[in-house]
């Protein structure tokens, strides 16, 4: 049962101090900079609840299309879960986006939430499959030959990426990927007349490096940007969320020493999806996709 005087408003960026010990019950891997990333690309679509004062759950939610949006970040305080907040949150923010118009929700489920958001509504789509690696075995990996394709990811090639990226997902994520890209942790590789044929970007985590997107044509490209993103990291650790359906590239990524660690569900809500995943081979991560 709920408690009295429970009270859910928006997150605002002095708050990420007070939602982090939160977040790290859960041993997830996001740090402050993803929170401000998370808020500054929906400001009035991030939530907290409250009860006497204190903030004891959240749930984000970030538009990716005029009609598809993500719910992520949906956490409660270890010594408040079973109360029902958590159902609190999920409402909160499926009525925010059907009532702005959005068909289409997606989330990516823990084995722990899965079953509140099948309570609501949620059909699964498909498997995530998480590998952690450590990118100290990488450094070494011979990359002769296709140096010379790879760039920063750098302004002028965003148009193109963009493309790239919705012809291959079904979706226009730009304002998702502009808000992850940086010269100094992302890549492109490019077919021999200069086009954009593959992207990767990754970000440091509390735990380890998040690797991803990874958008790509062709496997061998998606092999290539892999190496490259893990040789090029600051943490000894990387982990990379694989659809489940990149079977080959998955016994890859064995090869080159990664280990399966965890598993996400790929859920929806409203209008079966158009999302495809025809040349994902790494999601950005479960609180955006």
């Amino acid at each position: 049962m709920v408690k009295r005087g429970a009270t859910i408003r928006n997150i605002t960026l002095p708050d990420i101090p007070r939602l982090m010990p939160i977040k790290n019950q859960a041993g997830w891997n996001q740090i402050p900079g993803d929170w401000a990333r998370l808020i500054r690309l929906n400001p009035g679509g991030c939530f907290c609840i409250q009860v006497d004062g204190e903030i004891i759950g959240t749930v984000t939610t970030t538009p990716v299309s005029s009609k598809m949006a993500w719910v992520g970040m949906l956490v409660v305080r270890e010594d408040e879960r079973g109360r029902g907040f958590g159902r609190m949150l999920l409402n909160q923010a499926i009525h925010y986006l059907e009532s702005r118009g959005f068909t289409t929700i997606f989330l990516d489920a823990t084995p722990v939430g899965k079953p509140l958001y099948l309570s609501a509504g949620f059909k699964t789509r498909g498997v995530l499959k998480r590998h952690v690696i450590n990118t100290l075995n990488i450094a070494s990996l011979e990359m002769e030959g296709v140096k010379g394709r790879l760039r920063e990811f750098s302004s002028e090639f965003m148009d193109s990426v963009c493309n790239l990226d919705k012809k291959m997902t079904g979706y226009d994520r730009r304002d998702v990927i502009k808000s992850l890209v940086s010269p100094e942790t992302s890549k492109v590789h490019l077919k021999p007349d200069g086009t954009v044929d593959g992207y990767i970007i990754w970000r440091e985590g509390q735990n380890f490096t998040q690797v991803g997107p990874l958008v790509a044509r062709e496997a061998e490209i998606a092999r290539v940007l892999v190496i490259c993103a893990m040789s090029s990291m600051n943490l000894d650790v990387g982990c990379i969320d694989v659809p489940s359906e990149r079977q080959h590239f998955e016994i890859f990524l064995k090869g080159i020493g990664a280990v399966p660690a965890r598993e996400f569900t790929r859920m929806y809500k409203g209008k079966h999806p158009s999302f495809t995943s025809d040349g994902e081979f790494a999601t950005s991560g479960p609180e955006k996709g």
